[in-house]
């Protein structure tokens, strides 16, 4: 019976060998996380080991703590990662996290419904999640309003629109987005401009506000130029914009305890986190000075 059982297991061994599982451990303590390839291959130079089936795992005694140098101009997804790694480490509910890679949003709701996965390694805007908790509970914001802010970009012919200072001489412009970017959309109606324009493809954009059919646009706060297709695109130098709505984390719905400890974690540091984006030059202090055109107040309302 002990030779019989020794070939038994012998031949599971092969099957997971040729079909590319690994035996599970008894003793395996690992949380789940879902996260872009290009995010797994980021960390497969760093500290995360392959483990098959296109899976690789970082211990937790690699993860960085949340004010370390080595966090200092990483990615947004690098930055949650250490969050989710700190939070686990803390709590003591794991030992390591296995990433996962997933090819689209649908396939990983999809994998977290059927348990197959703890949560996202990184954040998504809360308006993506706030209708499915039937199948995940989300965090309080890692990335709250008015943390992430964008600058507001026009064609360097339009010397009319670069000269606008004021929330109110921007009510008189035009917008322009892509419009299956929801919370730049969002973003933009909440300014009450004369008129917003949707169009399908971020390419359309410096065409149409170079030609007069649109006055100006979003993208990253801490560039001054860009150069799309030839046409030179340049900031509104003293505005800036708070995108309108918050990031948060996502953890699959049965699993109560996970959710506790990374709530946890996020509840006793937030400023740590956020200090964490800054470092990661994420979020950018150098321009506090500049009115946030999404905020009401008198001085962006002054005319």
């Amino acid at each position: 019976m002990k030779f019989t059982a020794q070939i038994m297991t012998g031949i599971a061994a092969c099957i997971m060998l040729f079909t590319g599982m690994t035996p599970a451990s008894s003793d395996d303590k690992s949380i789940r996380l879902l996260v872009p390839h290009k995010v797994q291959l980021q960390l497969l130079g760093w500290a995360a080991k392959p483990t098959g089936k296109q899976r690789s795992t970082i211990s937790t005694d690699k993860c960085l703590p949340l004010d370390d140098p080595g966090l200092r101009d990483q990615s947004r997804r690098f930055v949650e990662l250490m969050i989710w790694c700190q939070a686990i480490k803390t709590s003591g509910i794991a030992d390591s996290i296995t990433l996962i890679p997933f090819p689209g949003q649908a396939r990983a709701f999809a994998l977290l419904n059927s348990g197959k996965a703890d949560g996202f390694g990184n954040s998504l805007f809360r308006f993506r999640v706030e209708k499915k908790t039937d199948i995940l509970k989300f965090t309080s914001p890692v990335i709250a309003i008015g943390d992430y802010q964008v600058g507001l970009f026009t064609a360097e012919n339009r010397k009319d629109v670069l000269n606008v200072r004021t929330r109110n001489g921007l009510a008189k412009l035009t917008g322009i987005t892509v419009s299956k970017w929801v919370i730049d959309r969002k973003t933009m109606y909440s300014l009450n401009l004369e008129r917003v324009q949707e169009v399908t493809r971020w390419e359309l954009i410096a065409k149409m506000i170079e030609g007069g059919r649109a006055d100006f646009t979003f993208s990253r706060l801490d560039r001054k130029v860009i150069d799309q297709h030839g046409i030179k695109m340049l900031r509104i130098e003293g505005l800036k914009a708070s995108l309108q709505d918050p990031r948060v984390l996502i953890i699959q719905r049965d699993n109560e305890r996970l959710f506790a400890a990374v709530q946890s974690f996020i509840s006793a540091n937030t400023k740590a986190i956020r200090d964490a984006f800054v470092l990661s030059n994420f979020i950018t202090e150098k321009y506090t000075g500049w009115p946030d055109v999404t905020k009401q107040s008198p001085e962006n309302n002054s005319g």
